[in-house]
């Protein structure tokens, strides 16, 4: 079977290249394989519901035309990889609910798109960066239930 037929994998009609990944709630395990960054043409991961450990790979970052991206509610940990901020075209970004750790990377402030960032529930710590103050198109913004301190920038309301 062609593996755009496969359940949770949708493809572009002209290229037959993998534009979406939905695998959520299945109940899979393991590391996030790195070769993931192999799909140069993904607009959508949904791997939210399962129970992936380790980190998010790095190879993320040659994933250009990625829209969404939900990570949530699976037992990641590590540090969320500042090289997220290469996707100009994000608009939601969801690592809620994970073993993250580390700070907030300041170049998320350079995802202009980005309409929600949820990070709630994680072991987060520092503070808010000041540069998520320039995401003005910014709607949804969870960051409760870390370990963050300092004080909420006057620019995030």
């Amino acid at each position: 079977m062609h593996f755009c037929n496969w359940h949770g994998i949708t493809c572009g009609r002209r290229h037959q290249r993998v534009t979406g990944l939905d695998l959520q709630g299945y109940n899979l395990g393991g590391s996030i394989s790195p070769a993931i960054g192999n799909l140069t043409f993904l607009r959508f991961i949904n791997l939210q519901n399962n129970s992936f450990y380790g980190k998010i790979p790095q190879e993320f970052g040659h994933l250009f035309r990625l829209q969404q991206l939900y990570l949530n509610n699976n037992m990641l940990g590590g540090e969320i990889p500042s090289n997220l901020s290469i996707y100009s075209n994000l608009r939601l970004i969801r690592l809620d609910l994970n073993k993250l750790t580390g700070k907030i990377p300041e170049e998320l402030g350079s995802l202009m798109r980005l309409k929600g960032l949820l990070i709630s529930e994680n072991n987060l710590a520092g503070g808010i960066p000041p540069s998520l103050g320039n995401l003005s198109s910014l709607m949804s913004f969870y960051v409760g239930y870390n370990n963050l301190g300092g004080n909420i920038l006057d620019t995030i309301g």
